[in-house]
């Protein structure tokens, strides 16, 4: 990534860079739709529901596969526009960087077409330059357009997720991914700067956006191993009203454990995961941390270890066995099973005294 002096006035992205500070902000605009979806009628319990108004395609990039709104290439099309390749080579490149900073955030190009296709993974983004393109440019578009795929990934995760039910845990994470988004495209505003200043080529964008291109594509990695966790699959876990089926709470803090664990040997991964884990369990400790201090089940979205039966009748010969009860899926993997069965007995004895 640039640094701040290559870039006076704006300020380093120290998280893109993989440096020891913490992950500083990263996150673009989203709305509260779900790829241009609509939220179902009802929701987990007292969970609220997202308004109508909230759903909007173009935030969402979901117009890239049905078209909402007019595509530019519609538009380009009917104005008949003149084929790059038809340009002097420096005029080529100029032309094809600004585009690239476009499509680097989903927006379709002029000479950069973006369509969405069916893939294994839901999905994915591909990008048809003009044929006319010479073809050293055409080899760097190519090895830099992946960036945007990673990018539209995190997106739409984060848009989906910040539902209300989807639980405090996916809201964390989303948040936590929503600072890394936010620096990504402070890099691409910082890129747009030098492109008017005439001073950014096609090398300089590729060297430039390494960092981001190894962050998103662990979170875009993370993002789809997330949704292939959910019971119902990745297919079910990418509709709105899927929350209640979808990846939470200890069961989804236990993924984000499990891939830090595996990212161990990859010193960027490793921090990159470290950050993620911290943010995302911060709310289930709040959880725990109620339940051991004052014997108190404060889980709206139904994702603590700890489930509590309120129809169950205090102080009769039940009580003790059958008002709380324990959610395997959700026992995070820092706490082993007896230490879990010492939590669990631990609040119940609050409960009565």
């Amino acid at each position: 990534m640039p640094s701040r002096e290559e870039f006076p006035g704006s300020r380093p992205a120290s998280a893109m860079s993989g440096s020891s500070a913490s992950v500083p902000n990263m996150s673009g605009s989203r709305a509260t739709s779900v790829a241009g979806t609509s939220m179902g009628t009802k929701g987990l319990g007292s969970t609220p529901i997202a308004p109508g108004w909230t759903m909007r395609p173009f935030l969402s990039h979901r117009h890239l596969l049905d078209g909402t709104g007019g595509r530019r290439e519609d538009r380009d099309e009917e104005s008949q526009s003149q084929p790059i390749g038809s340009f002097p080579l420096q005029v080529q490149e100029s032309l094809i960087i600004e585009d690239l900073l476009s499509v680097l955030v989903a927006i379709d190009g002029k000479f950069l077409r973006l369509k969405e296709r069916p893939s294994a993974s839901g999905v994915s983004l591909h990008v048809t330059p003009d044929h006319s393109l010479d073809p050293s440019l055409a080899d760097l578009v190519e090895r830099v357009v992946p960036l945007a795929q990673y990018y539209l990934t995190v997106v739409r995760f984060t848009e989906l997720r910040q539902q209300y039910e989807f639980g405090l845990v996916n809201h964390a994470l989303c948040s936590a991914m929503d600072e890394m988004l936010r620096e990504y495209l402070i890099l691409i505003a910082q890129l747009e700067s030098e492109a008017v200043q005439a001073q950014l080529t096609l090398q300089r964008v590729w060297f430039y956006i390494q960092p981001a291109m190894q962050t998103l594509r662990v979170l875009s990695n993370l993002c789809l191993a997330i949704e292939t966790n959910s019971p119902l699959g990745a297919a079910a876990s990418r509709t709105a009203g899927s929350g209640s089926r979808a990846l939470r709470g200890g069961a989804l803090l236990n993924v984000l454990i499990e891939h830090s664990a595996a990212a161990g040997g990859e010193q960027h991964s490793a921090k990159l995961f470290e950050f993620l884990v911290e943010r995302a369990a911060t709310p289930y400790l709040g959880m725990l941390e109620k339940w051991l201090y004052q014997g108190v089940v404060d889980d709206p979205y139904s994702e603590f270890m700890v489930e509590e039966k309120p129809n169950r009748p205090y102080f009769d010969d039940s009580y003790w066995e059958k008002r709380f009860l324990t959610r395997e899926a959700h026992i995070p993997a820092f706490l082993d099973r007896e230490v879990a069965s010492k939590v669990l007995t631990t609040g119940k004895y609050l409960t009565v005294l």
